[in-house]
């Protein structure tokens, strides 16, 4: 019997009222981590508790061993009560102990921090300020697992890509020594210092986390290949076109690797070298291919074969997703769709069969996901997820609202305006917490389904102007274009008189489309740019 299946709750709530009450001086690291441990697991959140826990745990932090420092980041990322001390606290504890751990404690070390991020109050992306505690410690785990790639379970690659991911999200972390870049962007620095330094005979270094990800990847692609793994390990070739594909990351960071702290268990080399390793791994499962889909676009991964193998995989696994499994590998793969059909109407096909399941987000990503790639109704998903979206539009967060009207206007549904003039009323209870983006793209949306209500622009016309600081180019220019389609220009003349000094200020950043844009909108309106 799991303990999911027993009503023990009520026991733990007592356990947790007695033993708030108690001394925790003399408890050991084992007792004090596996406590935590425990009471995270079920879900019993005693905030009284974990305070108390969490001060016992940072005077006697220096004393854990690396499996109670594994459980107690864990117990960090499953509950929202530690203070920020704590956490840098077992932050630090943690890289000084790096070299003991093995890669179940890497992993679920930057999860739980990831996982902690997105749990606090201000969690929008890219809201809140770096820390430097918990940059060197996704620093410390990218230098130590590459000295243990082959060693990672398949569900610590997938919930480590995750957490770099969200990490990057969150906040810009000082990653590998500069502000964190996509492995695309850190592909194409690698190469030009390559060509820049090919005349002095120097190899430049890779950047720990750009390394450690490209492994990750390589990895997870080896082990989602559709084929056999005795067909990888007798297939020459593979191996062959993965070493190619992977020496842009190794081939210059021998010394690199050679300085690699040594890891227990550790199994094989870094990448194409773990096609040899003896261990067979089992199949991902449905949430490991999902997120390591959705970890791997975001970081802006550019393998064609490790997308191409988590497609063919997904799509043979596609009745066991759940609707966050559809709707993160759906946003995954949008900009891939011309390579992934098959995945993507089959994912589309399996979400009209469980819209009524999916929460605000899912539905908001999945509508993203749609318009992205471009995609025909052949199930009759947006009608369902029209439906769904106006039932919950209340519950809508700021950003899954004009990601879900810009989605819904970008494909122009066949009811697009009876569903904005539904979705009008929840609008305005929104609009005065909008960032800028958000109210650049339901200005947008709702100029290009002709829905034009007068409320909703004004609301949006007071936004925009006090969100016109974090305006960019195509904010500037979708306002722009907005108001002037729905007339509202000459009525709203200061908006675009701060809309002119942020097109004057920015015009050399503007896209030809966005001053095409822009232009026509102050002509349209009779003002000009100045």
């Amino acid at each position: 019997m799991r303990w999911q299946d027993t009503n023990i709750l009520p026991l733990f709530g007592e356990l947790a009222r007695v033993a708030s009450l108690q001394r925790f001086d003399s408890l050991s690291g084992q007792e004090i981590s596996s406590t935590l441990w425990a009471f995270a697991k079920v879900s019993s959140c005693n905030s009284e508790l974990f305070v108390i826990l969490g001060h016992a745990t940072k005077a006697q932090i220096w004393n854990f061993n690396t499996q109670e420092l594994a459980n107690t980041a864990w117990a960090l990322g499953a509950v929202a009560h530690f203070e920020a001390n704590i956490s840098d606290a077992v932050a630090e504890a943690i890289v000084q102990k790096i070299s003991e751990m093995n890669p179940q404690g890497l992993a679920n070390s930057v999860w739980a921090f990831a996982k902690a991020g997105t749990r606090r109050p201000n969690s929008k992306p890219g809201t809140q300020s770096p820390n430097l505690k918990t940059s060197k410690l996704f620093n410390s785990v990218a230098m130590a697992g590459v000295a243990c790639i082959g060693s990672f379970s398949s569900q610590e690659i997938a919930n480590t890509l995750w957490a770099f991911a969200k990490i990057r999200r969150l906040n810009s972390l000082e990653l590998g020594g500069s502000n964190f870049q996509t492995q695309k962007q850190q592909n194409q620095q690698q190469q030009n210092l390559q060509q820049h330094q090919q005349q002095q005979e120097i190899s430049p270094p890779v950047a720990p986390v750009a390394l450690f990800l490209g492994c990750l990847g390589r990895e997870a692609a080896l082990r989602s290949c559709p084929r056999p793994p005795q067909m990888l390990r007798k297939n020459t070739t593979t191996t062959q076109q993965t070493t190619t594909t992977t020496t842009t990351i190794n081939n210059n960071n021998n010394n690199y690797r050679k300085n690699a702290p040594p890891h227990p268990g550790a199994v094989g080399a870094v990448g194409a070298g773990a096609v040899g390793a003896k261990k067979i791994w089992p199949p991902f499962k449905s949430q490991e291919l999902s997120n390591i889909a959705w970890a791997c676009a975001d970081l802006g991964m550019d393998d064609t074969e490790l997308f191409d193998n988590v497609a063919e995989a997904a799509v043979h696994k596609i009745n066991m997703f759940n609707a966050q499994d559809i709707a993160n590998t759906a946003l995954a793969f949008s900009s891939f769709s011309q390579r992934h059909p098959r995945l993507l109407n089959s994912l589309f096909k399996a979400a009209a069969q469980k819209c009524q399941h999916f929460t605000p987000q899912e539905m908001s990503n999945l509508a993203l996901a749609f318009a992205r790639a471009d995609a025909t109704d052949k199930c009759g998903l947006l009608g369902k997820l029209a439906n769904a979206s106006c039932a919950r539009a209340e519950l809508f967060s700021c950003q899954e609202f004009a990601n879900t009207v810009w989605a819904f206007a970008k494909v122009l549904w066949n009811d697009d305006v009876g569903l904005f003039h539904k979705l009008a009323k929840p609008a305005l209870t929104r609009i005065g917490s909008f960032n800028a983006q958000d109210t650049a793209s339901t200005a947008w949306a709702f100029a290009r389904v002709g829905c034009y209500d007068v409320e909703v622009f004004d609301l949006l016309a007071t936004s925009a102007i006090s969100n016109m600081h974090g305006f960019k180019p195509q904010d500037v220019s979708n306002t722009a274009w907005a108001f002037a389609t729905a007339s509202m220009g000459a009525a709203n003349a200061e908006l675009f008189s701060k809309l002119s000094l942020a097109a004057v200020s920015g015009i050399r950043d503007f896209s030809p489309q966005a001053l095409a844009n822009t232009a026509w909108a102050f002509a349209e309106i009779r003002q000009p740019l100045r």
